[in-house]
């Protein structure tokens, strides 16, 4: 499954296959839906945006308790490490290195996420 569309559901987002006016003589096929907006395909490319992980994954990892760090790495690479808190520590749940900060942060979301279905 292509990691837009994992993170995309995580966060409750629904692929819904109609046809939908994007303007009076455009329309757009297939369009993604939460809390009843719709949203385009591009909106959600969160591995090519920081904006869009900030906007909506990142309230859906706090709402889960989690915390996380963007880190510069290596000079030209970018480190992304989601912690849980506990009363004394954090435990280091999952981290990714990528090129970009978006493509770091959704790496280690990922990590998460598939560590949660086990």
């Amino acid at each position: 499954m292509e990691l837009n569309i994992k993170l995309a559901e995580w966060v409750g987002f629904k692929w819904i296959d109609k046809v939908a006016p994007i303007s009076p003589t455009e329309f757009q096929i297939g369009f993604w839906q939460k809390d009843n907006q719709n949203y385009l395909p591009e909106d959600i490319e969160f591995t090519n945006s920081l904006d869009a992980c900030f906007k909506n994954l990142e309230p859906e990892l706090r709402k889960r308790g989690w915390h996380y760090e963007l880190l510069s790495w290596n000079g030209d690479m970018h480190k992304a490490i989601i912690i849980k808190p506990t009363k004394t520590w954090a435990k280091i749940m999952s981290e990714a290195i990528a090129e970009t900060a978006s493509l770091a942060f959704c790496g280690a979301l990922e990590k998460l996420i598939d560590k949660e279905a086990k």
